[in-house]
């Protein structure tokens, strides 16, 4: 409780323009009181509809039998298409993982190598990322992905899993009331992570990659995850593939 009093959760998405100018437009927002989102939630974002706001879905996966440089093609292809969606005016870049194909390796790798791709190409400010996710489970797999950029976060895999616990008769409490105890102890989590560093708002952790990489080379961590410190090196993307 003495937390919440010092703390914010809260997080804006949409278009916040060019931030060294004055206008009304950086002010169409859509306001999010966490990160996490539930399923009702994450597909009102998807379906939004209103003037100065525009989402797309983009899968984060690439072909199981791919071979070769597989993973680094499809990490830059996922970068460019949305580059050029944002161009034509998408606000809000929604990246999924479900697929029959293989997934990423994580799916803070996708949010980190489309953000990193995003600033190196100044189109970063235009548009806001939300994660469908299945990987992340604890809370510092959603302090990662928020610090590396995701401005929403919706656990599929997680919420699904405790839905069937709750069907199946292995809670007490409802698939709803499970799933909300759920967010509310990974955002705790994260305010504890944040707290820790003295950070009080999660719009001042957002983006910050207050992180330290380890068994990563240089070269993965420069293009991926840039700025991230990284002491020990290690596996390269083609590497990552491998495992």
């Amino acid at each position: 409780f003495a937390r919440s009093l010092v703390t914010s959760s809260v997080l804006y998405i949409g278009n916040h323009g060019n931030l060294l100018e004055d206008s009304r437009k950086a002010c169409q927002l859509v306001r999010l009181e966490q990160p996490l989102l539930t399923k009702d939630q994450f597909d009102r974002i998807c379906a939004i509809n209103r003037v100065g706001f525009k989402a797309q879905r983009f899968s984060a996966a690439y072909k199981r039998d791919a071979q070769g440089n597989a993973l680094e093609q499809a990490l830059q292809s996922l970068a460019e298409e949305v580059e050029a969606a944002v161009a034509q005016g998408i606000s809000i870049i929604v990246l999924s993982d479900r697929a029959d194909a293989a997934k990423f390796p994580s799916s803070l790798l996708a949010v980190a190598a489309v953000h990193n791709h995003l600033i190196r190409v100044g189109k970063r400010t235009f548009a806001d990322i939300v994660i469908e996710t299945g990987d992340a489970l604890s809370a510092h797999d959603f302090a990662a992905l928020v610090g590396y950029s995701a401005s929403g976060i919706y656990p599929y895999m997680a919420h699904e899993c405790i839905a069937h616990l709750a069907q199946t008769g292995q809670l007490s409490v409802s698939a709803e009331k499970g799933i909300a105890n759920y967010n509310k102890a990974v955002m705790a989590g994260i305010m504890a992570i944040m707290s820790k560093m003295g950070i009080s708002t999660v719009q001042s952790y957002h983006s910050a990659q207050i992180f330290e990489a380890v068994g990563f080379t240089q070269e993965f961590i420069d293009r991926y995850f840039a700025g991230t410190v990284s002491r020990v090196g290690g596996l390269g993307v083609a590497e990552v593939q491998r495992e």
